[in-house]
């Protein structure tokens, strides 16, 4: 929140140059103050683009599952050797015990999102704006 402002410009900075057809950010319910600062700033940067959020486990207040994306285990694979990349994932995976614990709640979650629509695998997002053309 500290650098909210910066962090608008930025992203403006980034829709004029990118010109997105949408935008996937974190839900506004998230209980991170920096997930919530970009989902917020995000919907006023990208204000005439589809929005969809997205939650992030232990992290959502409330979260309204609009939207579920049909996913197969090649994209869940392809997913988490991404997440795996990234140091904060790696490092909450070794604070968990069990190197392979937090990414494979990915697999689980999405697993439970694919139970939801009876398929194996999906992936949900909140609908914030959706724009037709």
């Amino acid at each position: 929140p500290q650098f909210r402002q910066e962090i608008l410009e930025d992203l403006v900075k980034l829709n004029k140059k990118v010109k997105p057809e949408l935008v996937l950010m974190p839900s506004k319910y998230d209980t991170h103050q920096d997930h919530r600062t970009i989902a917020m700033e995000g919907f006023r940067a990208f204000k005439f683009t589809t929005i969809l959020g997205y939650e992030i486990l232990q992290g959502c207040s409330a979260f309204d599952a609009t939207l579920f994306v049909i996913l197969n285990k090649h994209h869940i694979d392809k997913k988490i050797a991404a997440l795996s990349c990234f140091k904060s994932q790696k490092l909450r995976t070794e604070r968990a015990g069990n190197k392979f614990v937090a990414l494979e709640n990915v697999r689980r979650t999405s697993q439970v999102a694919g139970y939801r629509v009876r398929t194996d695998y999906a992936e949900v997002f909140n609908v914030v704006r959706w724009i037709m053309k």
